[in-house]
């Protein structure tokens, strides 16, 4: 027993004292990691790395801990990193580092580890692509580039990856090649947004030839927060997978004033190849300027499946102005949609979700269900549906005329064609009658108002389903371009709908002077009433 005893005291001291080595040992942690020993955040400092040597170039680095995470490269310019990792993951670390200095030579991917807590980490240096790169941020990790990206030779593709975020802020960005947004966001946070083809920019020069400047999507999302501004690069909607379901998301998130983000490339989007699977283009933010689409919106396959369909997302404003051809579902589920192009192609079903809002001068070739706001036209225009419009109950129908006048259907107020399929208008509908848009010269005190006026609004190729003789359950009248009040300027006058023929038409009512010798008796009598009572 006590031999036993001894052997296993033996045992233990043996392996307590390799595993006191071992902790003391440099070769216990990966070669160039960065430990902030010499407190003064070079990289030339020996000190500030895990085994206590300078890194040699080319090398992998890493990043990790909580110790002087604001790092200088003062080794050399040129200094080739093979690959740059940010370890920190909220447990072993909760900070970001920033990599300062010279520009750096990039011989492979930026990538991170996956963190339980938000981590920014900041790359101030110039970065040199030497070939395709990837810069992947992983789930609650942001890198933020605001040195300059380059390339060495060739034309290089910039990918990001990962579920987390990277922000460009760099104007001067002049790699050559595609830019690919497999997953996560790329938000463009830089005065000068994205420009065209050939000038360099936030998201590179890309070339004039548009296969090399093409902003590649597998179900990431573009983010512009800061320059927005106009573009003829063109996009492709999901990966050459044909099963891949990944589709793209454009948000504009500037402020609002003259910062809209417009796509104008004839061909908005390019063939993906045999694609079997549909795809998602979604166009979302805050920005409420005309941020547009001015080219064709397409399937883009050639494999006769794989349906691109359109959701607008976010409460901004986006146009469509192209003879678009895709033929998925468009869904209006916030913001406001403008439809301005001849969209006849484009014979998936649409759809306005409550509180969004479509409008346009266009030609809408989809079956149409509004459950939100109709406003139809460009203050004012008309639009017109070549398969049907249905109003379901809750939809407010928005109608303007910017003058005292009946002619001008398109020009001075709003007019719904429904070329094809039915018109129908069911119970709880609302209408709102602007007489005080941009523009406008409505006056309640012109003479016009003087008599019965009629507006064709609703021109139908066959007759309309109508839950109510009424046409529209509540009328709602604004005031006038100079501020007056309807009810008080023009009392006893009054808007109603009506319908001859398939047509549906708006009437303004003065009423007979009959009428208005009994109102006039009637306040009279009611005023001599109040006299009577002060005298008793």
């Amino acid at each position: 027993m006590q031999a036993k005893a001894h052997t296993s005291l033996t045992l233990l001291t043996a392996t307590a004292t390799l595993l006191f080595i071992s902790a003391l040992s440099p070769t216990a942690h990966a070669a160039n990691t960065w430990d902030g020993g010499a407190g003064d955040g070079n990289w030339n400092s020996a000190l500030n790395w895990d085994n206590d040597t300078v890194p040699t170039s080319p090398t992998n680095l890493t990043f990790i801990g909580n110790t002087q995470t604001t790092t200088t490269n003062n080794i050399s310019a040129g200094y080739t990193a093979t690959a740059i990792t940010f370890g920190n993951n909220g447990t072993n670390a909760t900070s970001g580092f920033t990599l300062a200095g010279s520009n750096i030579a990039l011989g492979g991917d930026i990538v991170t580890t996956n963190s339980s807590s938000s981590i920014t980490d900041t790359i101030t240096l110039n970065l040199q692509w030497t070939g395709n790169r990837a810069v992947n941020a992983a789930a609650n990790r942001t890198i933020i580039i605001s040195g300059a990206i380059s390339q060495n030779n060739g034309t290089r593709t910039f990918t990001k990856a990962g579920n987390g975020e990277v922000i460009l802020q760099n104007a001067g960005n002049s790699y050559l090649g595609q830019t690919v947004i497999n997953a996560g966001t790329l938000t463009v946070n830089v005065a000068g947004g994205i420009a065209n083809g050939g000038t360099n920019s936030a998201l590179g020069a890309g070339t004039t030839a548009n296969s090399n400047s093409l902003i590649r999507f597998s179900g990431g999302t573009l983010n512009v927060t800061l320059g927005a501004g106009g573009t003829d690069r063109q996009v492709q909607i999901g990966s050459t997978t044909a099963t891949s379901s990944g589709g793209a998301a454009i948000n504009n998130n500037s402020a609002n004033g003259s910062t809209p983000l417009v796509f104008s490339n004839p061909a908005f989007n390019v063939s993906a190849g045999a694609i079997t699977t549909n795809r998602v283009l979604s166009l979302g933010g805050t920005n409420t300027d005309a941020n547009a689409i001015s080219g064709v919106i397409s399937d883009h396959n050639t494999g006769g499946g794989g349906l691109v369909s359109v959701t607008k997302a976010g409460s901004g404003r986006w146009i469509l102005s192209g003879s678009n051809t895709y033929t998925g579902a468009t869904s209006v589920n916030a913001g406001f949609l403008v439809v301005n192009g001849n969209q006849s192609a484009a014979t998936g079903a649409l759809t306005v979700s409550s509180g969004a809002t479509l409008g346009g001068s266009g030609t809408i070739g989809g079956a149409t269900t509004i459950s939100g706001i109709h406003s139809p036209g460009n203050s004012p225009g008309i639009q017109t549906f070549a398969n049907g419009l249905s109003y379901s109950s809750g939809a407010t129908f928005v109608w303007e005329l910017n003058g005292n006048v009946t002619t001008g259907r398109g020009t001075a107020f709003d007019g719904v064609n429904v070329s094809g399929g039915t018109l129908t208008i069911n119970t709880g509908v609302t209408n709102n009658l602007v007489f005080n848009g941009a523009g406008s010269a409505t006056d309640w005190n012109d003479a016009f108002w003087g008599s019965n006026q009629t507006w064709l609004v609703f021109s139908n190729a066959v007759a309309p389903a109508l839950a109510s003789a009424n046409v529209f359950d509540t009328i709602n009248v604004s005031l006038d371009s100079l501020g007056n009040d309807f009810s008080t300027s023009l009392a006893g006058s009054s808007f109603s709908w009506s319908q001859t023929d398939n047509d549906i038409y708006l009437n303004y009512i003065v009423p007979e002077p009959s009428t208005y010798a009994l109102l006039a008796l009637a306040a009279a009598g009611l005023g001599a009433r109040v006299m009577r009572r002060r005298r008793h």
